[in-house]
């Protein structure tokens, strides 16, 4: 047999001391770490809508102008450094004339435009260079930084066409259950149902401008 040297029995026989933890001890170290990478990505993503490198959302209302004739103005006239994209909100609804139901397409916030920018102070400022164009602000319009909630409830229902399609359903025992549309799966959104006009009001629990907005819902049966 080799014999070792003392250095080297030390480095052998030299063993981390262990440490016992409960655990609730590990749930909270977790809970801590989590906490700390959120906080970590929050002030990433603030640090980077502060450096215009996220792209933001905003509204202009415009009272005094069509939603058609303003959004072809802005892409017309705004640099891609003020304005990435500009569009509107449509959503389906059922409407009865003729003896028959039709489809059709309607602006889900009229005298709403928007816009989409990682620069809010040069999109504001080339809005006023052209206001002679646009004369939103001399009516009374303004520029509105949408929330993240907002947005969020916004692509859900709408998805990157920024179109809300016809969702359909029935009711059973007082609970609505949607079986087809973006209200799929969400139906806890739906705070009020018009049947006869074949729409909802869907809506999100926490505070902002767009709390409640109509789109379209067919109930096929009530039992």
């Amino acid at each position: 047999m080799c014999t070792l040297d003392m250095q080297s029995r030390k480095k052998i026989t030299k063993f981390p001391k262990k440490v016992l933890y409960s655990p609730f001890d590990f749930v909270e170290q977790v809970t801590l770490r989590k906490n700390a990478e959120a906080a970590r990505l929050l002030d990433t993503e603030r640090a980077a809508v502060q450096k215009g490198v996220l792209d933001i959302w905003y509204v202009l209302y415009c009272p005094n102008q069509k939603e058609e004739d303003l959004l072809y103005a802005c892409k017309q006239h705004l640099t891609g450094a003020a304005l990435k994209d500009a569009f509107v909100f449509t959503y389906d609804r059922m409407r009865r004339y003729g003896g028959a139901w039709h489809l059709e397409r309607q602006l889900l916030f009229p005298h709403y435009l928007f816009l989409e920018s990682k620069d809010e102070e040069e999109l504001a400022e080339e809005l006023k260079r052209y206001s002679p164009v646009f004369s939103v602000f001399e009516s009374g319009g303004k520029l509105i930084r949408v929330e993240p909630e907002e947005e969020e409830l916004l692509r859900m229902l709408c998805g990157e066409g920024h179109h809300s399609q016809m969702s359909r359903g029935y009711i059973r025992d007082g609970q609505t259950v949607v079986t087809e549309g973006p209200l799929r799966g969400r139906e806890n959104l739906i705070r009020r149902i018009d049947r006869h006009k074949r729409i909802a009001r869907v809506g999100m629990p926490s505070a902002g401008r767009l709390r409640e907005m109509q789109v379209g819902l067919e109930i096929v049966s009530k039992s």
